[in-house]
């Protein structure tokens, strides 16, 4: 995370008297030679130490330094000559952030947004750091206002229906979740990255619609197919898991997650021979890993081969 050049005061009588600092300064910033420009801005407030752009400069240099405390302090002057500048509050929130110093962040962003409540990498910002330190609830209303100034934009409406679900308003989240198919904003791509979302927020029922979408605009996902797959396990529907996952491997054939899933498929279905019969079939590519060889002792133990099984399972304690 890096600042925002955002201080845009009026020169004028401010720098007058330091006006070729100032410009090599920002020149010096332009060009990306940070230890230069921390230079010339620390000379810069020597003589004008009542000028917040110098200070706001200042602490840029010294955030792209890594000098944070530096830069921290810096900020905070330049805040207390410019009180209602927003744009010093977002960075300063955005430095808080960076240093642990979390209710000092929100409250920075809480003020800046007071002043300035459509600036959306602030909201963004804002949102992901609610969103980092547990305060779903409160990501809801920044999200809310980046979504409502960007319609089309689509990772504010992802976030918001993963919040609604991780609060329990699982009909928000359905109501934003259909407004967001009927819009046709996301892609196959993206609507099976929501799907794996929804999984994890334990909503087979709106995953499954999702990637059922997905699938309709590109057939060729194996990934969509396997999550698919993870749904119907869920609900226990072994044979239809199985048939998802079976297609994963036909698209993806040298994944080991898919052949494995398929197995763990075949293993929860209770097919054992259709399971070893696979298992053989994959075992050049899979046949090194633990899950292959555990699958297989299942395999074997399940068609009456138990001395194989016992030898396999024997192994893998000893590995």
């Amino acid at each position: 995370m890096t600042l925002q050049f955002l201080f845009l005061l009026l020169l004028g009588s401010q720098v007058t008297t330091s006006r070729a600092a100032w410009e090599k300064g920002m020149g010096a910033l332009e060009q990306k030679n940070f230890a230069e420009a921390k230079r010339l801005f620390t000379t810069a407030v020597a003589s004008n130490p009542s000028d917040p752009a110098l200070w706001f400069y200042l602490g840029v240099s010294c955030s792209e330094l890594n000098q944070l405390d530096e830069a921290v302090s810096a900020l905070e002057k330049a805040q207390h000559l410019a009180p209602d500048r927003a744009d010093v509050d977002f960075n300063l929130g955005l430095l808080y952030w960076r240093v642990g110093h979390v209710a000092k962040a929100k409250e920075s962003y809480r003020a800046g947004l007071t002043r300035e409540p459509n600036d959306p990498v602030a909201l963004q910002n804002y949102a992901s750091l609610l969103l980092k330190t547990g305060d779903t609830e409160g990501a809801i209303a920044p999200l809310l206002k980046l979504k409502d100034l960007d319609p089309a934009s689509l990772p504010p409406r992802v976030s918001l229906i993963d919040s609604y679900l991780k609060i329990n308003r699982r009909g928000d989240a359905e109501r934003e979740l259909d407004e967001l198919l009927r819009s046709n904003l996301a892609g196959a791509d993206d609507q099976t990255k929501l799907g794996a979302i929804l999984i994890e927020d334990n909503d087979p029922e709106d995953a499954g619609k999702v990637l059922q979408s997905s699938l309709q605009l590109d057939p060729k996902q194996p990934k969509a197919y396997a999550a698919l797959g993870l749904v119907l396990l869920k609900k226990r529907q072994y044979k239809e898991a199985a048939d998802f996952f079976e297609t994963a491997v036909h698209l993806e054939p040298d994944s080991a997650e898919c052949a494995m899933a398929f197995a763990n498929a075949l293993v929860l279905w209770n097919r054992p021979n259709t399971l070893l019969a696979f298992l053989k079939s994959v075992e050049p590519k899979f046949g090194a890993l633990p899950e292959f060889q555990h699958k297989l002792a299942f395999a074997y133990y399940g068609v009456a081969e138990f001395s194989n099984a016992v030898t396999l399972l024997e192994n893998l304690l000893r590995a």
